[in-house]
């Protein structure tokens, strides 16, 4: 028999066809064949592609939905995707994630422990709008001379984060395709393409990635760190790699 952990809620949700909005989630503690899976799967597979493949076998349901189809992890923001693993981590393995850390001011190493249940999450209402704006400082010219600096921005999903992952060996174009996914509207362009991207200055493509991961929703997996020897306080991004004491996803 399964054995189910008390319900978490997901800071965004999945709304579905009929426009109901399902949150609550309930998870099944991970065991051996679970593991197993994990550690097998990471090494034919790219990341994330396993670790959907592990929520399929870890969420019993969301809202309503149950069992939850591999399409409706893929049309959960990203920050719910994030929340889900580490729920799972927590109902797994326990609240206190350790890691190395490497102080930037006095190169200090060290080890440090997070308690993944004071992490900060951003929630959005059910009848949020899941895009944001943005003024960009030299903005795209076009043919006929006109800038445009105003941009509408999405949220990406995980099947828009799918797509990006498939070009994590080449950042780069990584990074064009992130940014193509995430701009809805350039001024009065409704339709933006990599060529487009690609022509921005490097501080509006900074400035677009900054306040993009400042803005998503969801649970913030940066966190601060305060340097034992010199006490300088950093933060460094704590990746999902390191949630079950190995790198496995």
């Amino acid at each position: 028999m399964d054995v189910l952990t008390n319900e978490y809620s997901l800071p965004i949700g999945y709304k579905d066809e009929a426009g109901k909005v399902h949150r609550e989630v309930r998870i099944k503690e991970m065991c051996g064949y679970d593991e197993e899976y994990m550690f097998n799967a990471a090494k034919k597979m790219q990341p994330l592609v396993a670790l959907l493949g592990l929520l399929e076998r870890l969420v019993i349901s969301i809202g309503d939905i149950k069992p939850v189809p591999i399409e409706v992890f893929k049309k959960l923001l990203i920050g719910d995707l994030n929340y889900l693993v580490v729920a799972i981590r927590i109902e797994a393995m326990g609240k206190d994630l350790e890691f190395a850390v490497k102080c930037p001011s006095c190169e200090k190493q060290g080890q440090y422990v997070q308690d993944l249940k004071e992490l900060e999450i951003t929630t959005l209402n059910d009848d949020a709008d899941k895009m944001f704006d943005l003024e960009l400082e030299k903005g795209y010219t076009d043919s006929k001379q006109i800038v445009h600096k105003s941009v509408k921005l999405k949220y990406l999903t995980v099947s828009d984060q799918l797509e990006v992952s498939t070009l994590i060996d080449n950042p780069a174009r990584a990074i064009n395709m992130l940014l193509t996914k995430s701009i809805v509207q350039l001024g009065s362009l409704l339709s933006v393409n990599q060529e487009i991207v690609k022509s921005l200055v490097k501080r509006d493509r900074d400035k677009l990635l900054q306040e993009i991961n400042k803005k998503t929703p969801g649970i913030n997996l940066v966190v601060e760190v305060p340097c034992s020897e010199c006490n300088f306080r950093f933060k460094i991004p704590i990746g999902i790699e390191n949630f079950f004491g190995y790198r496995a996803i």
